[in-house]
């Protein structure tokens, strides 16, 4: 069943949360290809780790938002948190199915019935990758220490791409279950520069 969504306040919310990830990924793609450029490589970097730091918060949180007073004990309690297992331990506990499920289409051009979605057989941001990177992202968040090691900005850098790709495959169609709820949303963030299309709700 497809739902408006400028329907019920946490469908709106929701939206407005996946649109500001797809912004960000749009931006962090523009700095990996370096059509947005400071001329520095180490600020461009920096940029797009915060962009992606801030792209993973939105990941971690955005299953609360149908409980307001979670959603916002949860953003003051993890505050300081810095490292990934830490934030994942707290999130799950509040909500176990928080992570998204990224799923694709299966057609059935010869036998309808066959048609449906599954789960997404590609590379997309696991679990273990958003820790990996949340991390990545606590490395350059603070200036270098001048006496100990420079960090590699053109190691950073490259990577970069390629983790915007992972949060794309992730999120582009994906299912996520909402605290309080025993419903799924099926959530379509096609095309890239368009609006989210579909919000349903579905049985798993």
């Amino acid at each position: 069943m497809e739902v408006d969504l400028t329907g019920s306040c946490e469908q709106k919310i929701y939206y407005e949360l996946m649109e500001s990830i797809k912004s960000r990924i749009i931006l962090i793609s523009k700095i990996s290809s370096g059509k947005f450029s400071s001329g520095d490589i180490r600020h461009d970097t920096e940029s797009a780790y915060l962009h992606l730091r801030k792209v993973l918060e939105l990941i971690a949180f955005s299953s609360l938002v149908v409980n307001r007073e979670l959603y916002v004990k949860a953003r003051s309690d993890c505050e300081y948190v810095w490292r990934a297992n830490k934030l994942l331990e707290y999130i799950k506990a509040i909500n176990p199915n928080f992570y998204p499920v990224p799923v694709e289409v299966m057609t059935a051009a010869d036998d309808p019935s066959l048609a449906g979605i599954r789960k997404f057989s590609g590379d997309y941001l696991a679990i273990e990758d958003f820790e990996e990177l949340y991390n990545l992202c606590g490395d350059l968040m603070h200036a270098d220490n001048p006496f100990g090691r420079k960090k590699d900005y053109n190691e950073y850098f490259v990577k970069i791409k390629g983790w915007a790709r992972k949060i794309h495959e992730l999120l582009d169609m994906h299912v996520v279950r909402f605290v309080d709820s025993d419903k799924f949303r099926l959530i379509e963030m096609s095309p890239k520069h368009g609006p989210i299309k579909k919000l349903m709700f579905v049985h798993l």
